[in-house]
């Protein structure tokens, strides 16, 4: 679950119309060289990892992220 993106304004409005928004549900499904894959709303989004790393995510329903999720990571 992303529970934050840490970039400039133009950045987090890409993000948020690619559907990257605090409390989306977020899948990586293929990993590579400097680029990977995440299923977001039923869409395959690729993402380069400098780009990645400006999200932030928590595992749902685990304790160090209260209800909403569990301890923070990057993509």
């Amino acid at each position: 679950m992303i529970t934050g993106i840490e970039s400039g304004a133009e950045n987090r409005r890409r993000f948020r119309e690619l559907g990257m928004t605090d409390g989306e549900t977020v899948e990586c499904v293929l990993r590579g060289r400097g680029i990977s894959a995440y299923l977001i709303k039923g869409t395959l989004i690729a993402l380069r990892s400098s780009d990645a790393a400006q999200v932030s995510t928590c595992l749902p329903h685990t304790e160090d992220c209260g209800e909403e999720g569990g301890s923070a990571e990057w993509l």
